[in-house]
């Protein structure tokens, strides 16, 4: 009987510090492949759990923003490295 509580508790704990997916995270939906196609996601709001906005772009921009978000990164992570820490 103690190891079913056990368990159970266990079982609780690890469910309420589960967290959700990442909502700021922007996933384009698949489909059809036309660059000039608009598509809109909704993206969190910093700060807020609740609040949402809603953002329409081509999908050119969308792999544009990616592509110079993925830059960024590396650029951020090379200086990281070459500047002696």
């Amino acid at each position: 009987m103690l190891k079913v509580i056990g368990v159970a508790s266990a079982m609780i704990a690890t469910a309420a510090t589960a967290q959700a997916p990442n909502e700021g995270t922007t996933r384009i939906p698949a489909g059809n492949s036309d660059p000039n196609e608009v598509v809109c996601v909704y993206q969190q709001t910093t700060g807020s759990r609740v609040n949402r906005v809603r953002v329409c772009r081509t999908r050119q921009q969308w792999a544009d923003t990616r592509q110079e978000t993925r830059q960024t990164v590396e650029r951020v992570q090379d200086s990281r490295t070459t500047s002696g820490q």
